[in-house]
């Protein structure tokens, strides 16, 4: 079975809180991306290696202010296949695994005969591997996605290979989502009024094209599946210039009950908002 190797340790300062009071998920996944660019330099050949094509990532419990935290990386079986790599997240102060990233990567680190199964973080509500493409053109016009990106890629948003990180393209789903809600009706005030917050639980990052610096890009986003306590959003990063597909990313959100701190029912206007969309 293969060891754990510590790739990352990090800090919850207060800057990185969001509205629901804990560490953004947008922070998970730069930490995972520190911890993917750390474990391989393991990697036999030439260096650097290729960065991930996806980032698989499950949330299980929330990361609160002032909380430290820490990184195992580990190879996979052929149980978790086409995943090859698993990164862990666990608190600093209890040791308890708070989020995990099973990565599928092109420079060889693939499944491990002798690597762990990592039953605990297999994917639950999305579906292993690379996410498809999407034509963003016709849900666009047909109303049922918007444009809740615009911008030019920096330099910063690039790693050491001259690849897209995966940080800067989950940056954007962030600073999206509100503008998704809005799109269909729910203001910040008519969902955090009530008392509800809405926090990731499961969310997938596809790498379909590269870029470079300079590049004018757009997300399109839409929300897919509506369910009881939880929403499928979907978002794509597009070359704004020639329309080829730089990403593709599916979350899954769960309705949270801010008071109780635990799940809870999307209020029945708020489900039909959504649904009223499309999928």
């Amino acid at each position: 079975m293969s060891a754990e190797t510590v790739t990352h340790h990090a800090f919850v300062p207060a800057w990185e809180i969001d509205a629901n009071d804990h560490w953004n998920t947008a922070f998970y996944v730069r930490a995972f991306q520190q911890a993917s660019e750390r474990f391989a330099q393991g990697v036999p050949g030439p260096r650097p290696a290729a960065p991930p094509e996806v980032f698989h990532v499950r949330f299980f419990r929330e990361l609160r202010l002032l909380e430290t935290l820490s990184i195992g990386s580990l190879r996979l079986s052929e149980a978790r296949a086409p995943y090859g790599v698993a990164h862990i997240i666990r608190e600093g102060s209890s040791g308890r695994v708070a989020a995990s990233a099973l990565e599928l990567r092109g420079d060889g680190l693939g499944p491990d005969p002798q690597g762990d199964e990592a039953g605990a973080y297999a994917p639950r509500s999305l579906p292993p591997g690379p996410q498809g493409i999407s034509d963003t053109g016709v849900a666009l016009a047909e109303g049922r996605a918007t444009v809740t990106h615009a911008g030019i890629l920096q330099p910063g948003d690039f790693d050491g290979t001259g690849k897209l990180l995966m940080s800067a393209l989950h940056m954007r789903v962030s600073d999206g989502n509100g503008h998704l809600w809005q799109f269909v009706g729910v203001s910040s005030d008519a969902f955090y009024g009530r008392g509800l917050g809405r926090a990731i639980v499961e969310l997938k990052i596809t790498r379909q094209a590269n870029a470079a610096p300079g590049t004018p890009v757009r997300q399109v986003s839409w929300f897919g599946e509506v369910g009881r306590k939880s929403i499928e959003i979907r978002h794509q990063l597009e070359d704004l210039r020639t329309g080829a597909v730089l990403s593709s990313i599916s979350t899954i959100t769960l309705i949270l009950d801010m008071a109780a701190r635990k799940s809870t029912e999307l209020p029945p206007d708020l489900a039909e908002a959504l649904r009223a969309s499309g999928p």
